[in-house]
């Protein structure tokens, strides 16, 4: 449903693996897709932030948004919260996750700073 639903068949030959991940809050659930091939799950991803999505796309009786993103280890999920919190005590434009790195950048046409660690953190400044 979630491939009619943004306007890109998804079927599955393209998947590789499906799963839930398991949450402490029961409201939410995570479902983990591996895609055969990156162009497929790029366009996936892509069209996903495009349409905004809610649960009503998919014929849930609900309007809580739905959010497809890419999934990081533990590790980078815990640099990502900190590079999001040193983006705004430092004023910085941008921080978001491309190809399963954190990338940042202080203004529109700044370039493109890679986080790989913490102690790349202090790049944001």
């Amino acid at each position: 449903k979630l491939g009619a639903a943004i306007g890109e068949p998804i079927t599955c030959a393209d998947i590789t693996a499906c799963h839930r991940l398991p949450t402490r809050d029961a409201e939410k659930t995570y479902i983990i897709v591996q895609f055969i091939n990156r162009k497929k799950r790029d366009a996936v991803l892509g069209k996903a932030k495009k349409k905004r999505l809610t649960n009503s796309d998919l014929g849930i009786p609900s309007q809580a948004p739905i959010f497809v993103n890419e999934h990081l280890c533990a590790t980078l999920k815990r640099i990502l919260g900190m590079a999001v919190a040193k983006k705004r005590q430092c004023n910085w434009k941008f921080v978001w996750v491309q190809n399963g790195k954190i990338l940042a950048r202080k203004a529109e046409h700044a370039p493109v700073i890679t986080i790989a660690n913490e102690a790349d953190l202090v790049k944001i400044r």
